[in-house]
């Protein structure tokens, strides 16, 4: 079994490539534009311990902790299992599993 961690790769989405999935999945002008708009020019920083980071812009992913956040990422991730042909697909939240099973070790390998 192979655990996929792609809560990094949602961040490094660029925010007009959900912007144009929500377009594309029928999400009015108005609606895009409201969260093109909520995305567009926030800043954040980190804080480790009684160390703060420096604010940076963010030009990707959406901010952390907001109620939106797992709703995008599912649109993001929502069509993966069209491209996953000879392994099954378990995925919650962003936590995804790739599996398989063979009676032949060779063919389980080159899935």
């Amino acid at each position: 079994m192979v655990a996929m961690d792609l809560s990094m790769a949602f961040d490094s989405r660029p925010h007009s490539l959900l912007i144009s999935k929500l377009r594309a999945y029928g999400l009015d002008n108005g609606s895009c534009a409201f969260l093109q708009n909520y995305l567009t020019g926030r800043f954040q920083r980190v804080k480790v311990g009684d160390e703060v980071s420096r604010w940076e812009l963010n030009r990707r992913g959406v901010p952390q902790g907001i109620v939106l956040g797992p709703l995008c990422f599912n649109v993001f991730l929502n069509d993966l299992s069209y491209f996953i042909l000879r392994v099954s697909l378990n995925a919650y939240a962003d936590d995804q599993q790739l599996y398989g099973a063979d009676s032949d070790h060779e063919a389980l390998y080159a899935r």
